[in-house]
C-alpha cells in the first residue's frame, strides 16, 4: 500500500468498535483496522491503523464455512437428480 499513513492513523480515525453483549452483559469488545483501497493498493479510507497485521486464518473462517455448504448442498443436488433417473 503506498499512502501518508502517519496523516491516516489519527484520533480522528480511531478503530471501529465492536460489542458483543449476552443479555445486559458485555461478553467481549472487539477493535476492528479496516482499510479499503483502490487498484493500485493506495489507501481511499480507513478506520483505525491501516498499517496493522491481521492473520488470515481468522479472518477466512467465514467463507472456508460457506465454500463447505455449497459444496454439501451440490453433492445433495447431485444426489436428489440421480434419485429422479
Amino acid at each position: 500500500m503506498t499512502s501518508n499513513f502517519k496523516n491516516l492513523y489519527t484520533s480522528n480515525n480511531p478503530p471501529l468498535q465492536a460489542t458483543l453483549m449476552r443479555g445486559s452483559n458485555i461478553e467481549s469488545i472487539h477493535k476492528v483496522h479496516a482499510v479499503i483501497t483502490d487498484k493500485k493498493g493506495r489507501v481511499l479510507m480507513c478506520a483505525g491503523n491501516p498499517e496493522y497485521k491481521s492473520f488470515i486464518r481468522s479472518a477466512l473462517k467465514p467463507f472456508k464455512q460457506y465454500l463447505s455448504l455449497v459444496v454439501e448442498l451440490h453433492q445433495k443436488s447431485i444426489m436428489n437428480q440421480n434419485q429422479l433417473l
